[in-house]
């Protein structure tokens, strides 16, 4: 499927024309620009929102983001933006996370961005994962002829995807993810009947993420002679686990397996994966207990952990001399933050650009470029501002609470003291936190045996 069905009927009934651009399956509309060579400023992007008198579409260009206020001041509607999941659900017809501009063919009303009005061309996504649709911009306003047209959207600049794919110093090679991390990607992000049973295939394929995956079903009270072949794997993906969180989990470990850096110092392999274990571990904990599941999803925070200093394994990657030179930096001083080393870093060697946009910013690149949601790509990208205020701010708050421990129990790059406004934010308290420090510590050993077996 290339075009929803709803999509192709309304603009085969409204005689237009338009260029269907066939691309490989992607999940991040910017990797398609890229793939594309289209500029972000034409792709039109949505956000489906809600009031008392119903549904709205938002269209605005991908290089900007919506601004409610600014909307709220041009219409008497009080608008909400409604979540992915109920996105989805209303383009009934449509891939997940694949949203087309024409809501009025869906049965809502329009609100179109001004800043696209001296557009040559439009580009928007048909309702899959596999091509985008080019229109000519006069074309394109016929069809949203009812949409309110105003201004209510503001350049992203501080958007880490769209800052990492407009600036010329992030363009370099990217390792790719792996065909395993790809097909696990695939089946996470739409899951059928038979996902459960290929990825147990996948996972009983593979000793390391297998024995991981075990170890996280005996920690949840399995015992190991009931999880032994194929079949009891499935179980422990239906039953124990969950399908998403082992999906989660063996795409983390397999991604990993792109880079390799050294196995010593406190950014190497050991140091790291230990760091990535007992970050995800962590975290999911912290974000169980929080009591609203629909404002931190405790899967996603698993993965938020794991994934969120790649950055450094992008760093060693591409700049190994850097790279090493800031581990031997770092173990020479553990007492000053990472971001400041890295700085020293700059005029050093001959990959400036990419030493100087740090290894917050560089892994969120790294896991935009690789579709990841956009939860944990601002995360990312963002774990090391303590004075974030955006969307995803109980996200970047979990995480940065959760490098704090480790740093107090001598592991990573996290702030030194706690910070008292993040455990406002995410409703704990210090007595709770000294809770999850002491059962971490119940946990290490077996972490610890885990991220050995990656490291090697």
């Amino acid at each position: 499927m290339t075009l929803a069905a709803t999509v192709k009927h309304f603009l085969d009934d409204h005689h237009v024309s338009y260029r269907t651009l066939a691309h490989e399956r992607t999940y991040s509309v910017l990797e398609v620009a890229r793939i594309l060579e289209i500029e972000p400023e034409q792709i039109l992007q949505v956000r489906l929102m809600k009031d008392d008198l119903g549904m709205a579409l938002a269209i605005f260009p991908l290089s900007h983001q919506i601004d409610l206020g600014k909307l709220s001041r041009t219409t008497p509607r009080s608008f909400q933006i409604l979540s992915v999941k109920e996105t989805d659900r209303f383009f009934y017809d449509c891939e997940p996370g694949s949203h087309p501009p024409f809501g009025n063919a869906y049965g809502c009303s329009l609100f179109l961005d001004s800043a696209m009005s001296d557009l040559e061309f439009v580009y928007f996504q048909t309702g899959s994962h596999t091509a985008l649709i080019q229109m000519k911009s006069d074309d394109f306003q016929f069809l949203v002829g009812e949409a309110t047209v105003c201004s209510f959207a503001v350049t992203s600049p501080e958007n880490p995807a769209i800052s990492a794919y407009s600036s010329d110093e992030m363009k370099f090679d990217c390792p790719p993810l792996s065909p395993i991390a790809r097909q696990i990607l695939e089946i996470a992000h739409h899951p059928t009947e038979d996902s459960a049973q290929f990825l147990s295939d996948l996972i009983s394929n593979d000793p390391i993420v297998q024995s991981h995956i075990l170890a996280c079903a005996h920690q949840s009270g399995v015992d190991k002679e009931s999880t032994s072949g194929v079949e009891a794997m499935q179980d422990v993906i239906t039953k124990v686990l969950g399908f998403e969180t082992v999906s989660h989990i063996a795409l983390g470990i397999t991604a990993g397996r792109s880079f390799t850096i050294p196995e010593e110092g406190p950014l190497g392999l050991q140091a790291f994966w230990r760091h990535a274990l007992q970050s995800a571990t962590l975290a999911k904990k912290i974000a169980s207990d929080v009591l609203d599941p629909h404002r931190v999803s405790a899967d996603l925070s698993y993965l938020i952990g794991f994934f969120h200093n790649f950055g450094f394994l992008l760093l060693g990657h591409l700049c190994p001399p850097e790279f090493q030179l800031l581990n031997r930096w770092l173990h020479q001083n553990p007492k000053t933050r990472v971001e400041n080393l890295e700085k020293r870093l700059l005029g050093m060697g001959q990959a400036m650009e990419i030493v100087g946009n740090g290894h917050a910013r560089l892994g969120a690149w790294l896991l935009h470029y690789w579709g990841m949601p956009e939860p944990i790509v601002v995360a990312t990208r963002y774990h090391h501002c303590v004075d974030y205020t955006g969307k995803y701010q109980p996200y970047v708050a979990l995480i940065q609470l959760t490098d704090q421990i480790l740093k107090g129990m001598g592991l990573g790059d996290g702030e030194n003291s706690l910070n008292s406004h993040w455990l406002e934010s995410l409703g704990l308290s210090a007595v709770a936190i000294e809770g999850y420090r002491e059962g971490l510590k119940v946990e290490s050993q077996a972490l610890d045996d885990m991220a050995m077996n990656l490291a090697n």
